[in-house]
């Protein structure tokens, strides 16, 4: 008669090691792969905010020259200026920070450049800057706007 015999063996230690290097590669890419995706968020939510507050001057930009007394076309207004929540012109350029709702953190620096043309033309580039959350280099958004006086 023959005896079975049962193996009780167990893991190896460079078995163990082999599997908690995967899981750590496994778990390592995940991490990656998601902090990498809530950057990508972060960066579009920023971009958007700034969109909003680019469309705010725009529109003001927009009331403003089409009243008859504005000094837009002035021939002085070369300088970088905003307009402010009561539709006046700021030169002061701390003066000239928002939030997306004109009320908020004040995160966005915005300027507005004009250009005239030879053929009567005014060119408005509207621009916001901003600080990344999280460091690294300011970002920028510009918008033109073209009136004819």
């Amino acid at each position: 008669m023959s005896r079975l015999r049962i193996s009780e063996r167990g893991d190896t230690i460079v078995e163990v090691l082999i599997a908690i290097a995967i899981v750590s590669l496994v778990l390592g890419g995940a991490y990656v792969s998601a902090r990498r995706s809530l950057q990508m968020n972060q960066r579009a939510a920023e971009r958007v905010e700034a969109s909003k507050v680019v469309e705010q001057q725009l529109e003001k930009l927009k009331t403003v020259a089409a009243q008859p007394d504005n000094d837009l076309f002035a021939s002085d207004t070369t300088e970088p200026y905003c307009i402010d929540g009561s539709l006046v012109r700021q030169d002061n350029l701390n003066e000239c920070r928002f939030g997306p709702d004109d009320g908020g953190s004040g995160r966005y620096q915005v300027q507005i450049f004009r250009d005239s043309s030879s053929d009567g033309r005014y060119v408005f580039n509207v621009r916001a800057q901003w600080d990344r959350l999280g460091g690294g280099d300011p970002q920028m958004l510009n918008a033109y706007y073209r009136v004819y006086p």
